[in-house]
This record gives C-alpha cells, sequence and structure tokens, in this order.
C-alpha cells in the first residue's frame, strides 16, 4: 500500500482529502505544517507528499526547501496544494523542485489521476535502477575482475623464483599491474559515484570554481599511467580560465572523455581545444578518430549503454558520458555531441566561466 504524506493547515479539507485517499486504498499520514511534517517523515518514510503553501509555524515553500536538501527524500513526489492566484506562484514551486501544483479547490478526480501518474513514474525511475544493475551484472564482474587476474597473474610471475626475470621484462610487468590497479580503483571509483548519484547522496557546491588547466594537466598526467605514449597523442590547446564546475566532478569529466577518445582513436592523436568564447562561457572540445557513434546510440545515453559494443569489443560500463552529461548540467553547462561514421566523434562541453 503506496503512503502519502498531507500537510495542510485547513482541518476540514485535510480530513475529507484523507477520508478520500484511504477509499482508494492509500494509507495517509495527514498534519497541519511542515514542522510536524519534518517530526514524522523520517519514522513514516511516505512514497508521495501532498502540501499546502500557506501554513503556520512552517509553510509549504520552507518544508519542501528542507526536503530537497534531504537524500533520503528529495526524490519523493512533491505536490504543492493552494488557492493562492499568483501567476508566478506555479512556476516558481516547479522551479523549486515540485513535480506537480494543483490549484484550490481541485476536482477529486484530478487529484487522483496526478497521485497516480507520480507514483507511477517514480517506481518506473527506481525499478529502472534495480534491472539497470541486474543487466549490467556481467559488466561490473569483467571491470572488476580482469584487472585482478592480470595483477595476480603478473605478481606470481614475479615472486616465482626458479624462472629468472631480466630486468626489462621487470619493469614491464611492474608497469602493466600499475595499469592494472589504476583502472581497478577507477572502476571501483566511478561504480561508487554512481550509487551515489541514484541514491542521491551526491553533493554539489554549486558555487565552486576551478582554474581549468591545472585540472586538465593533472588528468593528463593521471592517463600516463594508463597510456604510456599518451603525450605524442595529444594535439592539445588549452587556453586557462576559471570555470564555475567544482574541481573534483572537472576532474572526472575530463578523464572519462579523454579516456574514451584515446581509446576510439588508437593509435591516432586526439585534437583537444579549450577556450573562451564570446566572453560568456568556456568551450572545451575533444575530437577523436574512431568508427563514430550511430545515430541511435546519441539517443541511448545512459548508465550501461555501450556504443558499437560488438564491433569494438571494448570493455565498460558506459558510465562515463552518462555521468558527465549529468555533471556538466548540474553546474548550469552543457554537453554537445556530434559524430560521423569512420571519421570519429567529437564532444564539446561548455562551461560557465569568471570573468578576471
Amino acid at each position: 500500500m503506496y503512503k502519502i504524506l498531507l500537510i495542510d493547515d485547513d482541518l476540514p479539507l485535510r480530513d475529507t482529502l484523507k477520508e478520500i485517499l484511504m477509499l482508494h486504498d492509500y494509507e495517509v499520514l495527514a498534519v497541519e505544517n511542515g514542522q510536524e511534517a519534518l517530526d514524522e517523515i523520517e519514522k513514516w518514510r511516505p512514497h508521495l507528499i501532498l502540501c499546502d503553501i500557506l501554513m503556520p509555524v512552517m509553510d509549504g515553500l520552507e518544508f519542501q526547501e528542507i526536503i530537497s536538501k534531504d537524500p533520503l527524500f528529495s526524490a519523493l513526489p512533491f505536490i504543492f496544494l493552494s488557492a493562492k492566484q499568483e501567476e508566478n506562484l506555479m512556476r516558481n514551486c516547479m522551479s523549486l523542485g515540485a513535480d506537480d501544483f494543483i490549484r484550490k479547490p481541485f476536482v477529486v478526480e484530478e487529484i487522483l489521476r496526478t497521485i497516480e501518474s507520480k507514483i507511477e513514474r517514480f517506481d518506473k525511475i527506481n525499478n529502472a535502477h534495480i534491472n539497470l544493475s541486474k543487466a549490467n551484472k556481467k559488466h561490473y564482474q569483467d571491470e572488476i575482475n580482469l584487472p585482478i587476474q592480470e595483477i595476480l597473474a603478473l605478481s606470481q610471475k614475479l615472486t616465482n623464483t626458479q624462472d629468472p626475470i631480466e630486468n626489462n621484462q621487470m619493469e614491464l610487468m611492474h608497469k602493466a599491474i600499475v595499469q592494472a590497479a589504476v583502472r581497478l580503483n577507477h572502476t571501483m571509483q566511478n561504480l561508487f559515484l554512481y550509487q551515489d548519484y541514484i541514491d542521491n547522496n551526491l553533493t554539489f557546491q554549486l558555487e565552486a570554481t576551478t582554474t581549468i588547466v591545472s585540472v586538465f594537466q593533472a588528468v593528463r598526467a593521471k592517463l600516463g599511467i594508463v597510456y604510456p605514449n599518451v603525450v605524442s597523442r595529444f594535439d592539445a590547446s588549452v587556453k586557462d580560465a576559471v570555470v564555475k564546475v567544482e574541481e573534483k566532478f572537472l576532474a572526472f569529466i575530463l578523464y572519462e572523455l579523454i579516456d574514451n577518445a584515446l581509446k576510439f582513436s588508437h593509435p591516432n592523436t586526439v585534437r583537444i581545444r579549450g577556450i573562451v568564447k564570446e566572453n560568456k562561457y568556456y568551450q572545451f572540445s575533444i575530437k577523436d578518430h574512431g568508427i563514430g557513434i550511430q545515430a541511435e546510440d546519441l539517443q541511448e545515453i545512459n548508465f550501461g549503454h555501450q556504443f558499437n559494443v560488438e564491433k569494438l569489443e571494448q570493455h565498460g560500463l558506459g558510465l562515463g558520458l552518462f555521468m558527465s552529461k549529468k555533471i556538466v548540467e548540474k553546474f548550469g553547462g552543457i554537453l554537445n555531441i556530434t559524430s560521423e561514421k569512420n571519421k570519429g566523434t567529437k564532444i564539446i562541453l561548455y562551461f560557465p566561466f569568471v570573468q578576471v
């Protein structure tokens, strides 16, 4: 049975709506203000929130703002109820994160349809994440098991004293172990990041700023561990600027997208450009020389979707592009992709920047 938290200081309306919802097989907790709702919500864990705007003690807007910052409840469907008629009220409420807005007096059938559709959509999102994890179990296993097996096999050879190893061979084996360890650590960190994303546990410092050249240089050095010849494969010209993106997320985005470009362009160079455009935003572009991305694949940028997997036979979780797009948009930027078959793919990132 789905649980609805109803918050409204109008007692007759609250009791009537509660009774209607219970007759339609919903479990309902009804309270008269936002503070009472906060006192009960963690113990009660609703599936949807119906909330009036004007209330004593704590109004609906204040309550919604608090809930939106709580990872346990921020993803819950949130519907505002109000008799206020201000022209921009609905837009303001939706911009704060509400899923819908219903004006009083309302038709019972309208509110029931809205509740049903919001809960159904919420269930689909949750089920999609569950199915996604099941469908990509093999990818998880491969991305974790393959570098582990490589590390174990090479370590066993190094510790086997019966077969002497020349110094140059030992150095190559040591580098291979380091590369495998870096890939394994990278995979685990990405999985943790994605889990935080679906659990709504990611926190973003939206006012943070970062110097882009310093991050790019750090990313290039990190990629140098996995790609020993990475310097010769870069055709890079990156102008410095202060962009409005948190440093750790900018590093993630650049690493993921450049790493993909290097994979798909082997052994060709990857063209990277970074410039300020129109004194309004920073444009960072990455051009590879791979086989390109199919037009239909560009519509499927999501976790676990791998492009041309049969032809390329590449491993990977399909995570980099998906998470990069989400993070760029979170900071008010844009990620744009153009691709041409057998000629490569170009990804352009647009970031807000700080004039100095």
